[in-house]
């Protein structure tokens, strides 16, 4: 009988927390594609098991997996999850040397470069698509026929230099083969809250790439041509995942409203194949409108089991979304907001503040559409609030780096810190002190309270809680973070207040085409707001009734 054939294994490092909201489309393609040319291949996530959420849990497995000679070992990861895969590979190595291990992913496709040197241990880096990089690193090993010089997009050593391969492109005909989900070692869809009830909840690739640019994103640097997936296929993924026990799908393209016929078709699909299931994609608001989503396709869309749609504004300042590259217009934000909410599909809009070239005018215009939107839709929409941090090689990142003299590896340890507490910026100004990171905000207890005032809204205004167990673990940790600074600064920290002066310079500002008095009745709102996460440990600083000051 003939010896089973050697495996190749897939890790998603962890984040050192549970990865109950996310999955690594990435690796599910390119391992399925090694499948189907008929290969043994494993996918392994950290969400599979709710204990295996910490480096030292990779114990558990590899020596088992390591026992079975693999072809090589592939790690996927984002920049937050660097510190746990280049530990991930010294443990690989330790217990078997000879093993190759090939990085890939987000951070890869930006920093391979700098990651071989960085990650001694690890043998080679992938930038691009992996599918066929995947097959050929197979040959190569196995059946001897790829040298490394022609596998696309390989970076790796040859006599203590590093080679970088031309990337490669993937086919659409590999696009346009069913996912195999059973690869996904204990595949089983996530269990989250959504429309404030449980669902169990798995992803589903309708489109690959986005059309736009924006400065601050990923896509500025990892560009790549939107992929439209045969719609058949897509809607045999549908029908897999939910006999896995799925009856919601996250479908995780970058933007799934583009071609509005094939919106229709989709929705045909559905109804033809009588399949039942919620489901929320990612929109801009330039999709709505007549000519493209109308208000009578949004109704048959709601009617079709879609309950979100999730919206990049990121802010009210046309200068700004300008800066971005966003390619949209501030005004169109209300009335397509108008038409999704009189739909029934509840509208889930981000919002970033702290950027490059921002002014505190920018971010003012910015709370002046958050209040407008709150007033608006309460009880009818979910805000999400964040704060700046850079993520490698995109053009804002690169602005951002400017006003400091930094070595490569400075500027990778200042995104990795900046990405662990950007869900607050008073704990970003504090830890960067001394550096001058983050000096292009002039003004950062300004920038501080203005940011507290815009989550303040977004909190009143939060329709039902939204949050999977990981963000609300995240929030925590958070919480344990503000606290420890707020005791350490005393009564000096940043923003931990809303102030007086802050609350008379949005009033006295206040630009005509936005109204004073609704400024006035949700700077009350917000300051008379006590947050659950945001004022943790305050009241081991100050008196807590410092919040509470009505407006004048």
């Amino acid at each position: 009988m003939a010896a089973p054939e050697r495996p190749i294994y897939f890790f998603n490092p962890s984040y050192n927390v549970p990865n109950e909201d996310y999955f690594n489309m990435g690796l599910l393609c390119v391992a399925s594609h090694l499948r189907r040319e008929g290969h043994a291949v494993e996918v392994y996530l950290d969400y599979t098991d709710a204990g295996f959420t910490a480096s030292c849990d990779y114990d558990k497995v590899l020596p088992d997996l390591l026992s079975r000679n693999p072809v090589y070992i592939g790690i996927s990861a984002m920049t937050a999850q660097l510190p746990s895969g280049i530990d991930l590979t010294r443990r690989i190595k330790k217990l078997s040397p000879k093993t190759p291990v090939i990085w890939g992913g987000a951070h890869a496709n930006v920093l391979a470069d700098h990651l071989l040197r960085t990650c001694k241990l690890a043998d080679a880096a992938i930038e691009g698509p992996g599918e066929l990089a995947g097959l050929a690193l197979w040959d190569h090993y196995v059946g001897k026929k790829a040298p490394l010089e022609s596998i696309p997009g390989l970076v790796f050593r040859k006599n203590g230099e590093l080679v970088k391969n031309r990337r490669g492109t993937t086919p659409q005909s590999v696009y346009n083969q069913p996912l195999d989900y059973s690869v996904v070692v204990n595949f089983h869809p996530l269990e989250r809250l959504f429309a404030g009830e449980p669902v169990r909840e798995a992803p589903v690739f309708n489109t690959i790439g986005c059309p736009y640019k924006c400065t601050f994103c990923i896509n500025a640097v990892d560009f790549r041509r939107l992929i439209f997936r045969d719609i058949d296929v897509v809607i045999d993924e549908i029908k897999q995942v939910m006999r896995y026990g799925a009856n919601h799908i996250f479908f995780i393209d970058e933007l799934f409203f583009t071609v509005y016929r094939r919106v229709d078709r989709f929705l045909e699909r559905l109804e033809e194949e009588g399949l039942k299931f919620t489901w929320f994609a990612h929109a801009r608001v330039d999709c709505i409108g007549p000519g493209r989503l109308t208000y009578e396709k949004l109704v048959r869309i709601r009617e079709r089991g879609c309950r979100e749609f999730h919206i990049g504004i990121e802010s009210g300042s046309q200068q700004m979304l300008d800066r971005m590259a966003k390619q949209m217009n501030v005004s169109d934000v209300v009335p397509a907001l108008d038409l999704i909410v009189k739909a029934g599909i509840m509208p889930k809009v981000n919002f970033i503040f702290g950027m490059p070239g921002e002014t505190l005018d920018d971010m003012r215009r910015t709370i002046y559409l958050v209040m407008e939107l709150a007033e608006r839709y309460q009880g009818k929409i979910i805000f999400c609030i964040f704060f700046f941090y850079p993520i490698p090689g995109s053009p804002m990142t690169d602005e951002s780096f400017m006003s400091v003299d930094l070595t490569e590896d400075q500027k990778l340890e200042y995104m990795l810190e900046s990405a662990k507490i950007s869900g607050d910026p008073y704990l970003i100004f504090s830890h960067f002190e001394k550096s001058g990171f983050y000096s292009w905000i002039r003004d950062k207890k300004r920038c501080s309270e203005y940011w507290s005032i815009a989550r303040r809204v977004a909190e009143i205004c939060q329709p039902y809680n939204f949050r999977s167990q990981a963000k609300q673990e995240k929030l925590h940790e958070l919480r344990h973070r503000r606290r420890q600074s707020i005791l350490k600064h005393g009564s000096n920290v940043i923003g931990k207040v809303i102030s007086e002066e802050t609350c008379r310079d949005l009033i006295d500002n206040c630009p005509p085409e936005h109204d004073k008095e609704l400024v006035k009745r949700w700077l009350e709102l917000a300051r008379n707001y006590r947050s659950n996460w945001l004022d943790a440990g305050i009241e081991n600083a100050t008196d807590p009734a410092g919040l509470r000051l009505a407006v004048v």
